[in-house]
This record gives C-alpha cells, structure tokens and sequence, in this order.
C-alpha cells in the first residue's frame, strides 16, 4: 500500500509525568498522543517513518539510520528507567537511501553508536507501543524548503516499493513565543504561525505551508516546521483528510497533535511540482523543549 498515514506530535520531554511533575498541565495534549497511539495499534503500519529535529544530521545532506536496533531514555532528563527500543526496518531505509540519491538529493547512511534523541522518544512512548512496528529514523539537513519538501517525496516513492502500510511522524514543537512567559519570549506573530499551521493539518492542506512567511517561521521560534515540511512533501500531490486532535501551549510551547489519512481510493503518489515559494530556506530555529 505504500505511504497511507502521518502525523504530528510534540516532543516534550514534560510530557513524560516521569520526567517533570508539570505533565499533568499538558493532559489534553497527552491524551490526544494517547488516543492517537491506539489508532495507529489499530492500523498495524509495517513501519514509522519519524522526522526529528533534534537528531544527529549531515550538514550537507540527509541522514537515513540503517542499524538494527536503536534504543533511547529519558536519562538526560533525570529519568532512566524510562526507556525506548526501536526495530529499523532496513529494507525501507535503503529504499529511501536509493531513491533520494537518484532523485539528485544529498544522502547518506547514519548508523554506528547513537541513542535516540527526544524528538523519537517522547512520541515513541505514546504512539510505538507495538513491538511490531519498525521504525526509520531520518534527519534533516541545512538544505532549504524545497529539499525538504523533495525529500519526503522520495520518503513516499521508497514507500511504495516495501510490502504494507506505512506512516510518517513529525516530530514538532512549535512556537516559543506565544505568551510573555515563553521560553524564547514573546512574538505577536507566533499565536497565528501555530494557527495556520494548525489549519492546514485541520484541512488536509499540507501544500499551504509552503505559503508561510518566512519571517513568521523565524519569529514563532519553533522546532518542528520543517519535519512537516518533509511530512508535507511525503503526500505531495496526493488527497488527504485531516484532523486536528489538540492544540495548546501549556508550558509556552505550542504543542499540536494531528493526523492526516490518504483519501480512499487514492494509491501510488503522483507528486504535483513544488511552488516557487518552496525555494524559501527553513529559519536556523533555537532547539528548546
């Protein structure tokens, strides 16, 4: 079936109640990854696909992991005993190596010692449960928009050449600015670059990211437009539905947590160009929780 489903969740290491005891002021947010951890156990994908903005990266080019098993805690964050270990599926890994290289993008295979970063963990506590589902790591590179938004649809076109169904996870946080009390401050455009970006999940218009300022991305101060950028890309030219489960900035942060589902009838991805627009480069965004 290829690529049928992605989503998008925050990465908070205060959304693991073993981390900080302030969880419980996120409980939407974590009930929605909650929720939307049994709707993927329900689907049973073949493998996840997760774009992270905190893992290890090629400045040049993307990183795609292709070692067996992987595994993560929260001991950074003073708790060690919780813990993540992850199946690659290498198969889909070197299909996505093979297509992004013949697509003319820059790629290269990251394996050796590497923990899992939080922006993996966290949403793996909620929504891997499922030893049965593989994972792919990927990362991102310092390539702009458009790379990005090409990337995924190389994620899309490796994905259709694996047996069974597979998703994508955005890793995101996103703006920083949304109160006076934020971590990065306050910015009075952050509320409405959350809001469209919440939109287009909510629409199943991924395309209208593209449309974003990219002085809007710079002042929200975010940690996530660019892995739905690649999440974007992966359903390129491709009809989805959207829904929006939660959105709410508890800490300062903007956490969203949203779905998009490929349209019944839909199959093989039949990728649209991408705008002129796309040639916007992604803002070097601080990498705060």
């Amino acid at each position: 079936m290829g690529l049928t489903y992605g989503c998008v969740v925050p990465h908070s290491p205060n959304l693991v109640p073993e981390v900080s005891p302030r969880a419980a002021k996120a409980a939407q947010t974590r009930e929605a990854m909650s929720e939307l951890g049994m709707l993927i156990g329900l689907r049973g994908p073949r493998t996840c696909v997760v774009v992270s903005p905190h893992s290890p990266f090629l400045a040049e080019a993307f990183g795609v992991w292709d070692a067996g098993r992987l595994q993560g805690s929260m001991e950074r964050f003073q708790a060690p005993d919780v813990t993540v270990e992850v199946q690659v599926d290498s198969e889909l890994a070197e299909a996505i190596v093979d297509v992004t290289s013949r697509m003319g993008l820059p790629v290269g295979r990251m394996d050796g010692d590497w923990q899992l970063d939080r922006g993996i963990t966290v949403p793996s506590l909620y929504l891997l449960k499922s030893d049965e589902i593989q994972v792919v790591p990927v990362s991102l590179s310092m390539a702009g928009w458009e790379e990005h938004w090409l990337f995924g649809t190389a994620i899309a076109k490796a994905a259709a050449m694996v047996r069974g169904d597979v998703m994508i996870l955005a890793s995101a946080n996103f703006s920083h600015r949304v109160v006076p009390d934020s971590p990065h401050g306050y910015s009075p455009r952050a509320r409405e670059f959350d809001a469209r970006v919440r939109d287009a999940v909510a629409r199943g218009r991924l395309n209208d990211l593209l449309d974003i300022p990219t002085e809007m991305v710079r002042d929200a101060s975010e940690c996530g437009f660019v892995p739905m950028l690649v999440m974007g890309g992966a359903f390129d030219g491709r009809t989805v539905t959207g829904r929006v489960l939660s959105y709410e900035a508890p800490f300062g942060i903007g956490y969203l947590v949203g779905e998009v589902t490929l349209a019944e009838g839909e199959h093989e991805p039949q990728h649209a160009s991408v705008g002129a627009e796309a040639t916007q480069e992604a803002s070097a965004a601080p990498q705060g929780w």
